[in-house]
């Protein structure tokens, strides 16, 4: 067989096979060279990655990821295709580097990476990457709404295996003695730091890949995050990295201070968890600014009494100044008429209402602050308060269940590291095996400290929750039923002020009635006895009364007129009958 990239006839040696499989890099995850339980567990990622892949990785014309290395001239070099891939790690036939950073980026969380997927696949091929790290990465990609919201974990790779060895390759410098793991962690992060708005607050993800040989000290990390946040986080600290490299190496020789190196990888896991803690804090803060902002009116509405015992409004509240709030106009004439200009009026002015600022009258010193005019108070509730606060009570219950999963992920890692002394090589010394106690120890102790922080803040969460949903939104709920109800009984009331307008003008109704009735019999006795009751004169000029067809007039008219009232007025009763039993 000839290795495709140089020609070169390959055996069957460890380098051999290892070469066929990176060559093959395409079939991954079957071309690992580790131990694992059986093929259905390789044959379950394959598909996996198929299924993902389109939405996971970008184009090869957009493909960029980062290596920055170790003892290497801190190395940066960013790789844009597998052939410069294969050129820094394979091409040149060296032993690996003493470190190795690869950073994975993307536009943002819910973005395809920065990297395709030939590329990936020859990455985790090189390092031989158990496909447990795919259950971490799949969190992002191409997405409409962000993927496993809330899950952080972390997984130990080692344990899936039959036994820990790998399978060595000394001319890479591999002793196959490795610990290996994954975690996912995620943090609070702004979509703009320069925003001060609490809406802009995200919780953005980390999948983090890491394996350690205990013999050669050799250290290997995979991050995959959207933004360079933890990139320049790692960077930043490289110099005192490259103190703790630069105390564990000999020179002199290929020896290597394993307890030193092992402090080296503790501390960069540190460096992932303080950014995993660092702002939560702040998130709190400013959710509970926002929550108090949006719930604070609510508390302190009065309650002693209910809005409608007081007067519509047309009055003015003796605790509201006249600059400082838009008074309801004084129409007291159409209010006690009821008309329908009164009713425009007050609905129009409760609306103006509405939109104006709420306004606080400060009582006595060292006093709780009175509001004044429920009316003027109702209008500055609405549903969209509601929604808000629902959004609030989703956010905190999300945030709540990240900070717990980061803590259970942390506990996790450092009982790990607790009972790493099972992946000790057997040639390990006493004296080794005690200083990678302690700085394992220092290690835990550090790491219980952020989960300390994780905690409390879980408790903040916790009780902002509670509040939002026991409290802030059961009382707005009332709230914004108490507004219908006034509404309501505002309408209400205009409606019997206009019943009480109309009750007042019927009578002229009947009048008018009545003078339609004479109208109509004076013009119908008038044109069928041809005999006006009004005669003018044509040579006088003057108008004379016919006594005979007024008489005539009155005789017909009057029986009719009176018929004619008798039965209006007792249609009118049966009606009045009829509404007064249905209500009854």
């Amino acid at each position: 067989m000839m290795d495709s990239n140089n020609g070169t006839e390959l055996g069957n040696s460890s380098l051999d096979k290892f070469t066929r499989a990176y060559n093959n890099s395409k079939e991954y995850p079957f071309t690992l060279q580790l131990p694992f339980l059986s093929n259905d567990v390789l044959e379950d990622y394959h598909k996996l990655l198929q299924v993902h892949a389109p939405r996971l990785f970008s184009k090869p014309d957009l493909s960029r990821i980062t290596l920055w290395e170790y003892l290497a001239g801190d190395l940066e070099e960013e790789v844009d295709d597998s052939q410069e891939l294969h050129d820094h790690l394979h091409g040149r036939n060296e032993k690996d580097v003493l470190c190795r950073h690869v950073f994975i980026n993307a536009c943002h969380s819910r973005s395809p990476l920065h990297c395709s997927e030939e590329l990936f696949k020859k990455l985790l091929t090189f390092h031989q990457v158990a496909p447990f790290f795919l259950d971490d990465l799949v969190t992002f990609g191409k997405q409409l709404h962000q993927l496993d919201v809330c899950l952080s974990r972390f997984t130990d790779h080692n344990a899936y295996y039959m036994h820990h060895n790998g399978s060595p390759l000394p001319q890479l410098g591999r002793s196959g003695n490795e610990i290996r793991h994954s975690f996912l962690l995620r943090s609070a992060e702004r979509a703009d730091p320069g925003n001060p708005d609490p809406w802009q607050w995200r919780t953005r993800p980390c999948a983090v890949y890491h394996s350690f040989d205990l013999v050669t000290g050799k250290a290997v990390w995979i991050t995959t995050k959207a933004d360079h946040a933890v990139q320049r986080r790692i960077m930043g600290n490289s110099r005192n990295f490259e103190a703790l490299y630069s105390s564990a190496i000999d020179s002199t020789s290929d020896i290597r201070d394993i307890p030193h190196l092992l402090e080296a990888t503790l501390a960069t896991h540190l460096v992932y968890f303080r950014w995993c803690e660092d702002s939560w804090r702040w998130f709190i803060r400013d959710i509970d600014q926002c929550l108090t902002d949006k719930a604070e009116k609510g508390r302190v509405m009065p309650v002693d009494r209910r809005p409608y015992e007081t007067n519509l409004p047309g009055r003015k509240e003796t605790g509201l100044s006249s600059p400082t709030t838009a008074e309801f106009p004084n129409n007291t004439g159409d209010q006690a008429k009821g008309g329908c200009l009164s009713l425009l009026r007050r609905i129009r002015s409760y609306e103006r209402r509405t939109a104006s600022r709420l306004v606080v009258c400060p009582q006595k010193a060292g006093g709780p602050d009175v509001i004044h005019d429920e009316a003027f108070i109702l209008g500055e509730f609405n549903f969209k308060d509601f929604q808000i606060l629902g959004t609030i009570h989703r956010k905190l219950e999300e945030a709540r269940r990240t900070c717990k999963l980061n803590r259970q992920a942390l506990d996790d890692i450092c009982r790990y590291y607790t009972e790493m002394a099972q992946y000790y090589p057997s040639d390990i010394s006493s004296q080794e095996e005690k200083d990678i106690g302690q700085s394992i120890s220092q290690f835990v102790r550090k790491v219980k400290a952020i989960t300390q922080s994780f905690e409390r803040s879980e408790e903040q969460l916790t009780s902002l929750r509670t509040i939002v949903a026991e409290s802030d939104i059961p009382l707005l709920e009332n709230i914004l039923q108490l507004r219908g109800s006034y509404a309501s009984r505002m309408l209400a009331e205009a409606a019997h002020g206009m019943s009480a307008f109309m009750a007042n003008i019927s009578w002229w109704g009947y009048i008018i009635a009545l003078l339609v009735f004479i109208s109509f019999y004076s013009t119908a006795t008038t044109g069928l006895l041809q005999s006006p009751i009004f005669e003018c004169q044509a040579d006088t000029g003057s108008c004379l009364v016919n006594r005979a067809a007024l008489s005539l007039f009155f005789e017909i008219a009057g029986p009719l007129t009176a018929v004619g009232l008798i039965v209006f007025c007792c249609l009118k009763a049966r009606a009045r009958v009829k509404t007064e039993s249905s209500l009854a």
